[in-house]
């Protein structure tokens, strides 16, 4: 592996440690929703952990020390690398799927006229087709998926 994708990959984990996101917590008004936030991210420190231990690190995340701690059981253990080479997975076909992405984005308006496009405006103001791509590289378009998978998941709890 080359320095440069270990740099992505770290990138990647400092973007995961930090999820969900301080704002979120801001917006918590309960005790339980604040102790929800503390809990997903503590669930994100072990699956950064695990992330840096497989893919930067090439070493197996360690039984062991997670068994040391009370609250990782077998089966969070087993949850936890699972995750991690989910969300690899998912970070494989984005940078192999992310230019697909953008041409399909593109297309439906690179191929009318501007007078079409102007009603189009006009009525469907929020269409995500008329509006530019919001991604420059396949690794902008997987934090994007990344922060919207996490933060949802604990946005249903607000």
């Amino acid at each position: 592996m080359s320095q440069k994708e270990r740099e992505v990959l770290e990138k990647i984990a400092q973007v995961m440690e930090n999820l969900p996101s301080e704002s979120l917590l801001a917006k918590c008004w309960t005790e339980e929703q604040k102790e929800e936030w503390q809990k997903a991210r503590n669930i994100q420190v072990y699956l950064v952990e695990c992330w840096r231990y497989k893919f930067i690190y090439n070493q197996v995340y360690p039984v062991p020390e997670a068994f040391n701690k009370p609250e990782v059981s077998k089966h969070k253990y087993d949850l936890i690398v699972l995750n991690v080479e989910l969300y690899k997975a998912q970070w494989e076909l984005i940078q192999v799927a992310e230019k697909y992405v953008k041409r399909v984005h593109t297309q439906p308006t690179k191929l009318l006229p501007n007078k079409v496009k102007n009603k189009l405006y006009k009525f469907f103001p929020d269409s995500i087709f008329l509006k530019p791509y919001p991604f420059n590289s396949a690794y902008d378009l997987f934090v994007a998926t990344l922060k919207e998978e996490i933060e949802g998941a604990f946005e249903i709890c607000l």
